[in-house]
């Protein structure tokens, strides 16, 4: 989820300071890039409105994604923190510890804008941008961020410093209705055009459509006031700033919500997982314990070790087969915390005994076959994982006393475990 932004001297609130002369400098235009660990969609459009509010309230100018931009943000937010870098003409980066998720979301807010005003821009100047105020009262503040935030997802430029080549967008909201008015960023609200009723029933269903009708009448034909319960005088001059060379269709200012899939989560990682279980070989199974190491991508391709220990007894008789491995897997997601994981193995399988006397000895095979698993990862790192491995390992061991078979198992081995562990998430994978 991305957006893009701009700077001047900081501007207070109230309509009447966000006037700016002609001569005013330009205002910095900065790229914001946010990625949010997991992709929380609640999180993501709470950090894209507060810090967004809170550079245009720093004077600074926010611009769509893909437009040229001065300044280049990027805000990762993570379980363990939020990483914030600038790039202009210089490069700035700062990081914060999670805390309060409201002390942290105000850190990231300070830290932003602070390294935006650190680093030098590109290039001055900007691209033309929209003013959102209230009329006659200062408008709501919860319903100003959603409003900008919505309306910059739209394509369009958002300031709270317009100039004459600016546009502003001035909103009533009151009980029964409300309406909205667009005219020259330069003037105050009063001079707007004649106000558009905003479709809708109660206010929250209003505020619903406040964003796609604003998208609507900036994408209109200049003079055009369809929906106003004004007749516009013909003769008058379209607003300064009111061509838009670029219309938006005001569909795209709420998109469908993303279904309830696994984010691409291509972080790399190091997982150390205890695994216990039955190996079943021919005549009975036995009990099987494993200890793997697994290095790569938590979501994606990665590569293990591990050493499974297969103790079994006999009359007279101690067995212990032991199956050091290497294994290559592909991790597939599904939902926020579940992984699949399919591979394949090979290794040795040495098999040891200890009888009476003198009887003992090694005896070495292959080991090779495939293994499938199901688990879930927490938030925190703690690792849960089931799984099955089939293959073929050893050789088929025997072993006799006087003429009979005291103690036998086959090649073919099925193996059914359940694992406890911890995945150290390490940098995302770029």
């Amino acid at each position: 989820m991305h957006l893009l932004l701009a700077t001047a001297a900081p501007l207070g609130l109230a309509p009447a300071a966000a006037l700016a002369p002609a001569t005013a400098a330009p205002q910095t235009s900065v790229e914001l890039r946010l990625a949010v660990d997991g992709g929380d969609p609640t999180l993501t459009a709470a950090l894209r409105r507060r810090l967004g509010d809170r550079l245009l309230e720093d004077g600074y100018r926010l611009v769509p994604e893909g437009s040229a931009a001065d300044v280049r943000v990027r805000v990762e937010w993570r379980e363990d923190g939020a990483t914030i870098e600038a790039d202009g003409a210089a490069r700035r980066s700062g990081r914060i510890a999670r805390a309060d998720l409201e002390v942290a979301l105000l850190e990231v807010q300070h830290l932003a804008s602070a390294l935006v005003d650190d680093v030098r821009p590109t290039r001055p100047g900007g691209r033309a941008a929209l003013a959102v105020d209230g009329t006659g009262a200062p408008l709501d503040p919860g319903l100003r961020e959603r409003l900008q935030a919505e309306l910059l997802s739209g394509g369009v430029a958002i300031t709270r410093a317009p100039g004459p080549d600016d546009r502003r967008v001035c909103v009533d909201e009151g009980a029964a209705r409300t309406t909205f008015a667009l005219g020259p960023g330069d003037r105050a609200c009063d001079s707007a055009g004649p106000p558009i009723v905003v479709d809708g029933g109660d206010v929250a269903s209003r505020r619903e459509h406040l964003a796609a009708a604003v998208l609507a009448a900036l994408a209109a034909p200049a003079g055009s006031t369809a929906g106003s319960d004004e007749t516009p005088d013909p003769t008058e001059a379209p607003p300064a700033g009111s061509s838009d060379p670029e219309p938006r269709r005001p569909e795209a200012v709420t998109p469908p919500p993303e279904p309830a899939i696994a984010p691409k989560d291509r972080r790399l990682s190091a997982a150390i997982v205890a695994h216990g279980g039955l190996a079943a070989r021919n005549d009975a199974p036995d009990p099987l314990v494993r200890a793997e190491l697994r290095v790569g991508r938590r979501r994606g391709l990665g590569g293990s070790i591990d050493v499974g220990l297969i103790p079994s007894r006999a009359p007279g008789l101690r067995i212990l087969d032991v199956v050091p491995t290497a294994a290559l897997d592909w991790r597939l997601g599904f939902r926020e915390r579940g992984v699949v994981a399919l591979g394949a193995f090979a290794g040795v399988h040495v098999h040891t005994w200890r009888g009476e006397g003198d009887d003992a000895g090694r005896r070495v095979g292959p080991s090779v076959g495939v293994a499938a698993g199901f688990g879930a990862i927490g938030r925190r790192g703690p690792l849960f994982f089931g799984g099955v491995r089939a293959g073929w390992s050893g050789r088929g061991w025997t072993h006799t006393t006087g003429g009979a078979a005291l103690w036998r198992r086959g090649p073919l081995l099925v193996a059914l475990t359940l694992g406890v562990g911890w995945d150290l998430g390490g940098r995302r994978a770029r």
